[in-house]
C-alpha cells in the first residue's frame, strides 16, 4: 500500500515494505515569481508583471525589480544579474525591457513595453518685413547775406536739426550674461531665466520685435503661461499671456515679444522671466529651463544659439 502526503514546500511518500512503513520524503521547488514596479517622469507608478508605458520622447522610466525563489536572473538579455534591483531607461524608440528568473527547471518571466512618442516638429515662419525707405534730409541752401561796406553784422548760419538715424541693415550681437543662478519656483510664481546683452555694432537703426524661446526642462510647456522681457532699467519691454489656462507656447517653443528700439553702437541688457501656473502639485520635482534659440528682428543676428537658461525645479 503507497500513500502520498504533500504540502507547498514537500512530498512525503509512505509505503508498506515487509510489513513496516517506509517514509520516503522529497522536496518540490517552489516556482519562482516575478514584480516590476514602474516610475514614470511624470509621477505615475505602477506594479505590473507584464505592462505597457507610453511615453514622450526625452521622458525617463525607472524599473524595481524583484523575485522570490528564484536563483538566477537575466535582465534585459544579461545573465548572472541580481534578483532585485533598480534601473532607469530613457528610450528613443518603443522598445521592450524582460526579466527572467530561474530555479531549477521552474522559469518566469516579467517584461514592459515601453512605447514612445516623438516630441513634435515645431515649424516657425518669420514674416518677411520689408524695410522702411530711406528717408533722406532735404538740403538746405544758406541765405545769402549782403555785407554793409562799414562793419559787418555777425551771422549765424541756421541750425538744422540733426534726424534720428534711420532703419537700414545693422547687425545685433547677443551674448548671454551667467549672472543667473536658478533655484526653486512656486506655484503661481514668475521667475528669470535669461539674461541677455545685446549690441547694434552697425551704422543703422533697428528693432527687435521678440526672443525664441525652447522648453527643455522636464515640465510640461503648456504648464508655463507666460513670458515677459524686462529692460535693465526695470521697465517691461513686452509680455505675452500671463493668465490661468492659456499658454503663451505651440508644443515646446514661444515668441517672448517685445518692440525695442536700437540705435547705432546702443547696448542693452534684458531679463526673460517666465510665469508658471498655479496648478503644478502634479510637477513637483520636475524643471523648466528656457532656451533663447533665436531673434526676431530685420537685423542680422550674431550669437551662439541656443543660449542656455537657468533651470528651475517646481515645488508647491
Amino acid at each position: 500500500m503507497i500513500t502520498f502526503f504533500s504540502t507547498l514546500f514537500n512530498t512525503i511518500l509512505a509505503t508498506l515494505v515487509g510489513g513496516v512503513m517506509v517514509f520516503i520524503h522529497f522536496f518540490v521547488p517552489i516556482p519562482p515569481t516575478c514584480l516590476l514596479t514602474l516610475h514614470t517622469s511624470g509621477a505615475d507608478t505602477q506594479s505590473v508583471q507584464q505592462g505597457t508605458v507610453t511615453l514622450s520622447e526625452g521622458e525617463t522610466l525607472t524599473v524595481d525589480w524583484s523575485s522570490m525563489n528564484a536563483s538566477s536572473a537575466t535582465v534585459n538579455g544579461k545573465a548572472d544579474s541580481q534578483l532585485s534591483g533598480t534601473e532607469s531607461y530613457t528610450p528613443h524608440a518603443t522598445t521592450t525591457y524582460t526579466y527572467t528568473f530561474n530555479t531549477g527547471k521552474n522559469e518566469v518571466s516579467c517584461s514592459v513595453l515601453v512605447n514612445v512618442t516623438p516630441k513634435p516638429v515645431v515649424t516657425v515662419s518669420v514674416p518677411v518685413v520689408t524695410p522702411k525707405p530711406v528717408i533722406q534730409p532735404p538740403k538746405v541752401t544758406p541765405p545769402v547775406v549782403v555785407v554793409p561796406p562799414v562793419t559787418p553784422p555777425v551771422v549765424t548760419p541756421p541750425i538744422t536739426p540733426v534726424p534720428s538715424v534711420p532703419l537700414g541693415p545693422t547687425t545685433l550681437v547677443v551674448w548671454n550674461i551667467p549672472l543667473l543662478s536658478g533655484g526653486t519656483v512656486h506655484a503661481g510664481q514668475s521667475v528669470p531665466v535669461s539674461y541677455l546683452q545685446v549690441t547694434n555694432v552697425g551704422k543703422a537703426s533697428t528693432v527687435i520685435t521678440g526672443f525664441w524661446i525652447t522648453q527643455t526642462g522636464s515640465a510640461p510647456a503648456s504648464r508655463i503661461i507666460g513670458l515677459s522681457v524686462v529692460d535693465d532699467r526695470g521697465k517691461t519691454q513686452g509680455s505675452v499671456g500671463g493668465s490661468e489656462g492659456s499658454s503663451p507656447f505651440t508644443g515646446y517653443v514661444a515668441l517672448a515679444s517685445t518692440n525695442t528700439h536700437f540705435e547705432p553702437g546702443q547696448l542693452r541688457l534684458f531679463t526673460i522671466k517666465a510665469k508658471v501656473s498655479s496648478n503644478v502639485s502634479s510637477l513637483v520635482g520636475t524643471t523648466v529651463t528656457l532656451d533663447v534659440t533665436g531673434v526676431q528682428s530685420e537685423a542680422t543676428v550674431d550669437g551662439k544659439f541656443p543660449i542656455r537658461g537657468t533651470t528651475w525645479t517646481i515645488a508647491e
